[in-house]
């Protein structure tokens, strides 16, 4: 008899992000192994309720998207109770929660528990949120206390996406040791048919440098342009491409020229075309990240990864024969890191090579499905 799986989590695609993708993988794999799989998520403007791709079923409930759709808060209105009395008409065999700090986890912790379902909760999180004010960085710090208090009275059962993640955990006094690591699909990474270099006019020897990821003052992207622009006075065949959107767009397209190009937000596809074509792959990120979905599809296209140690990037790096982490994500540091590697191409190459063989041999999908089966198998 088929089983199925239901996954929570508060964001899905289209709405792009880290977890998204692990969401999308996750339910991918699954449905290759005969599982029924289905999502319950947050409404994006333009999508509908119910639906399903590519074989895996959507449920959007309705929501409030505060802070620029960051915290969706459920709408309790008809259309949510209706879409709830057809999600209890489902028999689920196992339900996983992704995150810990949305108002959905917490709802979702409670239909589990109403519908005595043992759910098994993905932490992604490696710190609390930091914002410019501080007093909204304490008022975020009190409700993911209180949200992860509330949880815990739901949730006996919690993975991390890396080890970070687990460590984190015992910050909220949860004690694990299992892991369902970030993870890349190898077949996503053959046929690749764009280029670039070819459409941007990027002469073959030119160093290409990529920033994949939100336009946000956490994730870096200002200190790289800084750095990049210091370079680029000094080396004309030096790029700086950068994929992505965010609140500092605006910010970032003022600082773009001949050799500092913003792609804008790009398709799944279009991003591996992008970092097969990139040399150093720099992600200076102060996020409280849980394991880089970027890192991982960079290091899988062969790039030189520069990051700071977020998450479980440190050990996808475990040493400088796969990629350079950064201690701290300043300009000085992220311009010499890259000033050592623009010297040494050769350096640049094996690095690539050393560290996609790392995620092949450890970071794959079928691995880490094969681990949740086994979870689901003894919750």
């Amino acid at each position: 008899m088929q089983k199925i799986v239901g996954i929570i989590s508060a964001h899905y695609l289209p709405h792009l992000g880290g977890v998204e993708r692990y969401v999308f993988n996750l339910a991918t794999e699954l449905l290759h192994r005969g599982f029924r799989v289905i999502i319950i998520t947050s409404q994006l403007s333009g999508t509908n309720n119910y639906e399903i791709i590519d074989g895996v079923e959507i449920f959007r409930l309705p929501c409030y998207g505060l802070m620029d759709n960051r915290l969706p808060l459920i709408k309790q209105n008809g259309v949510f109770r209706k879409m709830v009395r057809n999600i209890n008409a489902i028999s689920f065999d196992n339900v996983i929660i992704n995150t810990r700090f949305y108002v959905l986890s917490a709802w979702g912790g409670r239909w589990c528990q109403k519908n005595k379902i043992s759910p098994i909760l993905i932490e992604h999180g490696t710190a609390h949120i930091q914002f410019q004010n501080e007093l909204i960085s304490l008022l975020g710090r009190w409700y993911e206390h209180t949200l992860t208090w509330y949880i815990k009275r739901k949730c006996k059962i919690y993975a991390g996406v890396s080890k970070e993640c687990i460590l984190w955990l015992r910050h909220f006094k949860i004690y694990t040791d299992k892991l369902l690591y970030n993870a890349v699909n190898e077949q996503d990474y053959k046929n690749i048919h764009l280029s670039f270099r070819r459409e941007l006019r990027i002469p073959e020897e030119a160093i290409v440098i990529t920033f994949v990821g939100r336009l946000i003052p956490e994730k870096g992207i200002l200190k790289l342009i800084r750095a990049c622009e210091e370079l680029i006075d000094e080396n004309r065949y030096l790029y700086l491409l950068i994929a992505g959107d965010g609140n500092l767009t605006e910010e970032v397209k003022k600082r773009c020229g001949k050799y500092i190009i913003l792609l804008g937000r790009l398709q799944h596809n279009e991003i591996i075309s992008l970092l097969s074509d990139t040399n150093i792959y720099c992600l200076p990120t102060d996020y409280p990240e849980g394991f880089p979905t970027s890192v991982l599809e960079a290091a899988m296209c062969g790039c030189c990864v520069l990051a700071t140690e977020a998450g479980g990037t440190k050990e996808l790096i475990i040493d400088d024969s796969m990629g350079y982490i950064l201690h701290n994500n300043d300009i000085a540091e992220i311009k010499s890191a890259l000033c050592a590697l623009i010297e040494n191409p050769e350096h640049i190459k094996r690095m690539g090579s050393n560290i996609r063989q790392r995620v092949i041999n450890n970071f794959t999908w079928k691995r880490t499905v094969d681990t949740l089966v086994k979870i689901m198998e003894d919750s």
